[in-house]
């Protein structure tokens, strides 16, 4: 596990990873001491030292898989405060470059810090959070006043909408590329072309041997 950079994100992907390595390797039906040390064997070299130094009480919890991960739980992912984290997620705009794709999956990653509670009355109340700064956040602005436009309007349509025109924008930018490379084709075709033709003429213009005046050969 690498303890630097976003180390809560790596430590939700390492325990994330580890739960499906057990199922998929059934080390889940092993006996407690097994499970614990195979988790510690593949945790990595310095995700193994903040463990050494974590204390257990009492200390045969060390030996105890739930009771590690929970107080790997605990270091790795501090109390968070629900107001700043919903004020980052507001904030997140698309940035320069970005796909409407990998923007949706960082509003998705923010949400999940926010406490967006799902309730039995809004069973879609992180979407619409997420619905709602995608459309805000976006740099496409054509897109958004068509968004805004829509009567009913749900995540998928947005990101479908959003999508579409990123697409299409793509679509033109290529075209235009095209288009100018050919026009550059042709400017050079031409240049080329005068300047075979300007030869021409200096050829057949040349000081005459017989009178010494210039002008066109044969007159």
């Amino acid at each position: 596990m690498d303890i630097t950079g976003d180390v809560a994100g790596n430590w939700e992907f390492f325990l994330s990873s580890w739960i499906d390595y057990e199922n998929a390797t059934e080390l889940c039906e092993k006996n407690m001491k097994i499970r614990t040390a195979t988790f510690r064997s593949i945790l990595g070299r310095d995700a193994q030292r903040v463990l050494q130094h974590i204390q257990f009480d009492p200390p045969n919890k060390r030996e105890h898989l739930p009771s590690v991960i929970e107080a790997l739980q605990c270091h790795f992912i501090p109390q968070r405060n629900e107001v700043f984290e919903r004020y980052v997620f507001n904030s997140a705009v698309q940035e320069p470059g970005e796909t409407v794709d990998n923007y949706v999956t960082r509003l998705r990653r923010l949400a999940a810090t926010c406490n967006f509670k799902t309730t039995a009355d809004n069973l879609s109340y992180e979407d619409n959070m997420i619905r709602d700064r995608l459309i805000l956040g976006t740099t496409d602005s054509d897109t958004r006043a068509r968004t805004l436009r829509e009567r009913e309007l749900d995540l998928n349509k947005v990101i479908r909408m959003l999508k579409t025109s990123e697409t299409a924008s793509r679509q033109l930018r290529l075209m235009s590329d095209l288009s100018a490379e050919g026009e550059n084709v042709n400017f050079v075709r031409k240049k080329s072309y005068d300047y075979k033709e300007a030869l021409n003429q200096k050829k057949n213009t040349d000081n005459c041997r017989y009178c010494g005046k210039r002008h066109v050969q044969g007159r």
